[in-house]
């Protein structure tokens, strides 16, 4: 089992009601943080897997509520396993091309599971099982 602590604060993206720049903001800083402790680490992850993730904060979020604080984190950790299911999306309105990660946590080589537990600082907490 490997495991790693990451100082990420997770709210619930179904009820959150903040600007959208400041959700972007938060989703790229999960992503870049998933990110850097990705590439710190010289372990190697064998596939198929079973993923926690654990959220660590103040209160505790519902059932339904839960899945969806981790999905920026999901999908950046899906998308370091299987690099070859982003997608490139040409968007039409602004004339860029941006990657989509969203599609790379489809696949059945990897479960999860969510859990949380009540702390005094915010965090995650994300086990990989063999």
């Amino acid at each position: 089992m490997i495991e790693w602590n990451l100082p990420i604060k997770t709210v619930s993206e179904a009820n959150c009601s903040e600007h959208w720049i400041e959700k972007r903001k938060r989703h790229k800083n999960q992503q870049k943080i998933v990110w850097y402790v990705w590439q710190t680490q010289d372990v190697e992850i064998l596939l198929p897997c079973h993923i926690k993730l654990i959220r660590l904060g103040k209160r505790k979020l519902d059932s339904d509520n839960l899945p969806m604080s981790f999905k920026y984190i999901r999908d950046e950790i899906a998308s370091l396993l299987f690099p070859e299911k982003i997608i490139k999306v040409h968007d039409e309105k602004r004339g860029k091309r941006y990657r989509s990660k969203g599609q790379c946590d489809s696949s059945t080589q990897i479960t999860w599971e969510y859990d949380q537990k009540i702390s005094k600082t915010y965090g995650i907490i994300v086990q990989f099982n063999f």
